[in-house]
């Protein structure tokens, strides 16, 4: 073995020994080149990575999907045709995933697709978003609510040749992409490529590379106007006169954040804070390339990734920093060789899951990236309850505090048919509590209702945390009254006989608001009504019934609203029609009764 090829073994062992010990995990583990990767997690902690195989940039597009506690092993996503490039992901709120990436081979037939990700049934039929006449590229994708955006790079030559940022949406249950699209980026004969963005309550935010090739230097523009506005009139504001590959945030107060980075070797951020721009600032402290980082928001916390040297070659670091406060010092996340494309998703406790491309391979860590004080978090953004007559199973959820520190917690509410416990407690940093909800009235009207669960703490960060909560109130179901019965008995004095009839029934516990009964005879497919009862009756005595006939009868409970309920059946024989024995003897008993 030549000292060459041991070098090699000897870097590839250490690569291999560094990255395990930092808990990482190699998602590709392919034999050609992996890079360019993404990732998202969705609210039930499902995690998926997509990537290109076949070189750094582009090629066959490929996935890993992390589901009840395993990754899967790499496989195709089958919906590459030519060659998926730069793949960008988001997540809804009910845990779908949305893919956007371009295919083709080149400037002239690269295209812009867009494909759903379904964790129960996998990966649906792509759909090219736009046709253009000649290169899209350097795309991404957010989604706002239930309306999905995606914008990117687009080339072409009316009304004058040079490149613009264009951005397409619809509604996630629409099945078309619409036939225009709005133009963001109107700068004449200049070239505007690699965007970022951020569609807030549809309100978009974004910022984009503009310049001439080589000509000139790159700067990087920013503009914010609702959704539909007549962009060629917004103005353009200035991040940087010098900057590339630029990536961009939304605070909750509507403050913009973006990071990018130099050729100069320094990652920089600025901020916009109530429509005024800030100093840019330092991130990095290694010297780091040009290059695409990546910066995110959640849980009022900022973090932001990119690659920087360092003693053991290039490597992925982070950084994080509460908004309104100060950068924290970056952190390695790998010891690494050659590490590119470093990205990341922050989910609703409190970690940052990362991808990176290191040595043709595609990895990922978890890092906790909590904030530096305590924060309230919830394993749900709301609740929903339907009772139709029985009480439903109680809802719960997990309460965490995903900061730094200990909380104490108020459960407060604004409805009285829903009961919460526990009521209070504490908890230390990344401790949880289960919350139980139980709906605990059955007297309400028909309809839905909505209230809130609030989480106060006088030390969390995001105090308080409110939580909706509907309650839809289907009428319950009127059962049958409940034993039913009936028996024919006589009733003769001297001079005269019939047969009575005596009816009886009990009230069923699972109906509510019952007002009446309503008693019925049936013949044939007819139905005759008799007698109506108070709730309170619970007997009736039918006279005179007639010999040899099989009686009939449906009994039904009625509510306060009218609402008639199921019947309860009986079937009963009377024999009352008298013989020609019984007339002599009525007409013996009515003499003896007038002589004496």
């Amino acid at each position: 073995m030549n000292i060459r090829k041991a070098s090699l073994i000897f870097i590839l062992l250490a690569l291999f020994i560094s990255l395990n010990a930092f808990g990482q995990t190699n998602l590709s583990k392919s034999s050609s080149e992996s890079g360019y990767p993404c990732v998202a997690v969705n609210k039930d902690g499902v995690i998926l990575a997509v990537w290109p195989e076949g070189s750094h940039e582009a090629g066959t597009l490929f996935y890993c999907v992390y589901k009840d506690g395993v990754w899967s092993s790499p496989h195709n996503t089958n919906i590459t045709k030519l060659q998926g490039w730069s793949p960008q992901l988001d997540v809804d709120s009910e845990g779908i995933f949305h893919l956007a990436y371009a295919d083709g081979n080149s400037r002239m037939n690269r295209e812009v697709y867009y494909c759903v990700y379904n964790p129960d049934s996998g990966w649906e039929t792509p759909v090219m978003i736009w046709n253009s006449p000649e290169n899209s590229a350097w795309h991404k994708i957010d989604i706002d609510g239930n309306r999905i955006c995606i914008i990117w790079h687009h080339e072409h030559t009316d009304p004058y040749p040079g490149y613009d940022i264009i951005m397409q949406s619809k509604l996630i249950e629409d099945e078309f992409w619409p036939s225009s699209y709005e133009r963001l980026s109107w700068t004449a004969y200049d070239n505007s490529t690699h965007p970022a963005f951020k569609v807030r309550n549809d309100k978009i935010y974004v910022c984009y590379m503009e310049g001439v090739g080589d000509l000139m230097p790159w700067r990087i523009f920013f503009k914010e106007a609702p959704r539909g506005s007549a962009w060629q009139g917004i103005p353009v504001e200035e991040i940087a006169p010098l900057g590339y590959r630029p990536e961009l945030e939304v605070d909750d107060d509507g403050n913009a954040h973006v990071v990018y980075s130099t050729k100069t070797g320094n990652f920089m951020y600025r901020r916009k804070i109530d429509g005024v721009w800030k100093g840019n600032e330092v991130i990095s402290n290694k010297f780091s390339k040009q290059q695409f980082g990546d910066l995110r928001y959640r849980n009022n916390v900022l973090v932001a990734t990119w690659v920087q040297e360092d003693e053991g070659g290039t490597s992925s670091y982070y950084a994080k920093k509460v908004t309104g406060g100060n950068w924290e010092t970056p952190v390695q996340i790998t010891q690494g060789s050659s590490a590119l494309f470093s990205r990341i998703w922050i989910d609703d406790n409190g970690y940052g899951h990362f991808v990176w491309q290191d040595h043709g391979e595609v990895y990922y860590t978890k890092i906790a990236v909590p904030p530096p004080v305590p924060f309230l978090s919830s394993s749900t953004s709301s609740l929903s309850f339907t009772v139709d007559g029985a009480y439903p199973d109680p809802a719960t959820f997990t309460l965490k505090n995903i900061g730094e520190g200990t909380l104490t917690f108020q459960v407060n509410k604004d409805a009285d048919w829903m009961c919460v416990t526990p009521a209070n407690g504490s908890l230390d940093s990344q401790e949880d509590v289960e919350i139980t909800v139980d709906i605990c009235d059955l007297t309400l009207e028909e309809g839905t209702y909505n209230g809130i669960i609030g989480i106060s703490s006088p030390q969390a960060l995001n105090s308080p945390l409110e939580i909706p909560v509907t309650l839809n109130f289907i009428a319950p179901p009127i059962f049958a009254p409940l034993n039913f019965t009936g028996e024919t008995k006589e009733n003769k004095a001297l001079f005269y006989r019939e047969y009575i009839q005596y009816l009886s029934w009990q009230s069923n516990p699972d109906n509510r608001n019952i007002e009446k009964y309503r008693l019925y005879e049936v013949s044939g497919v007819n139905r005759y009504f008799i007698e109506e009862f108070s709730s309170s009756t619970f007997e009736y005595q039918r006279r005179h019934v007639d010999k040899d006939k099989t009686y009939t009868y449906e009994l039904n409970a009625v509510d306060n609203k009218g609402r008639t309920g199921d019947a309860a059946t009986l079937n009963i024989n009377g024999t009352s029609v008298k013989t020609d024995l019984d007339v002599m003897m009525d007409m013996i008993g009515l003499v003896w009764f007038i002589q004496f």
